[in-house]
């Protein structure tokens, strides 16, 4: 395990049987700790999980229940956690999901409620907002803005075109990017949470043949505005909106097989971190694209030190990028 500077630096953490079989699943809005999932063996397709000290270069086990959902560091300094996982083990995928705060030592601090008038059942996803005063909560009419007190403080219903929504990231402190199925593939929405109308920040391109089979998350860059996108038969890649456009263009990252998929970890300034296949690698590289000089720059895997790049972790951003 490395940490990397944002010039390519590289610093070894810790190597070998260290690390286990888990892979990063969220890192500290304080710098000092990353949470990992490992998979549990007896019980598939829950997970058990460790904190990392990375000033210490030490794993511990911490005992969360075993689960399936959605888990973050609160903001903004990564005090507590969060999980996302079914209110009852075992219930149909249907069934609430109760979002619950835990502290570090794995003992709950709260579990929000998972019902609400004018909002309906809690459905899993959620962002913690940016100064961790409050909860945006996915439900079945959309979305509820909770204090961190566990108190509902409003409504948020989206248009009946974005279909069903999950939060992916805060594109501004008030207003959060979330990913709907409203045209039967996932397409981008930006949601107020001040009261404003939600507005569709990509949509379907109809009639045209473009490889877009669905939005999954964007980064607004000082280059543009950059999508993950399915470009059919599984396969991810990048995308760009056009000023004043809803649709996107498929970007050829330089280096990058586009044929496999490539994954966008994160942003900086006008720089993608993302991860994909490169020629003779073995296994899929970090690098870095560089938007406005349109060039890429390999920073883990590969020719770089050998070996693959298991999971990447942007500091700042979680794996959905929030």
């Amino acid at each position: 395990m490395f940490l990397i500077d944002p010039a390519g630096g590289r610093y070894r953490v810790m190597s070998g049987g260290d690390l286990g079989s888990g892979y990063l699943a969220a890192w500290s809005g304080d710098g000092r700790r990353a949470l990992l999932q490992v998979p549990k063996i007896t019980v598939p397709g829950t997970n058990d999980y460790e904190l990392l000290d990375l000033e210490k270069g030490s794993i511990s086990p911490l005992a969360l229940p075993a689960g399936d959902g959605e888990v973050d560091f609160t903001r903004p300094s990564g005090l507590a956690i969060l999980d996302g996982s079914p209110a009852t083990p075992g219930t149909p995928p249907s069934s609430p999901v109760a979002v619950s705060r835990f502290d570090l030592s794995g003992a709950m601090q709260l579990s929000y409620p998972v019902s609400y008038p004018g909002a309906g059942s809690t459905t899993g996803g959620y962002l913690d907002s940016p100064d961790g005063s409050a909860v945006l909560l996915t439900t079945s009419g959309g979305f509820e803005l909770v204090a961190n007190d566990g108190t509902p403080t409003r409504a948020i219903p989206v248009p009946p075109a974005a279909g069903s929504c999950h939060p992916t990231r805060w594109w501004t402190a008030t207003v959060a990017l979330a990913s709907c199925s409203g045209d039967g593939l996932p397409r981008l929405w930006l949601v107020p949470t001040d009261g404003g109308t939600p507005t569709a920040l990509t949509t379907s391109a109809a009639g045209i043949s473009n490889g877009d089979d669905g939005d999954l998350d964007a980064w607004n860059l000082p280059t543009g505005t950059y999508v993950q996108d399915e470009l059919g038969c599984g396969v991810l890649g990048v995308a760009k909106l056009a000023p004043g456009e809803t649709t996107t263009t498929p970007v050829a990252v330089p280096g990058l097989d586009r044929s496999d998929s490539i994954y966008v970890i994160g942003s900086y300034g006008d720089r993608l971190a993302l991860t994909g296949s490169y020629p003779c690698a073995g296994g899929p590289v970090l690098a870095w694209y560089d938007t406005e000089r349109d060039s890429t720059t390999l920073l883990l895997g590969g020719p770089v030190n050998a070996g693959s790049v298991g999971s990447a972790l942007l500091f700042g951003q979680d794996p959905a990028g929030r």
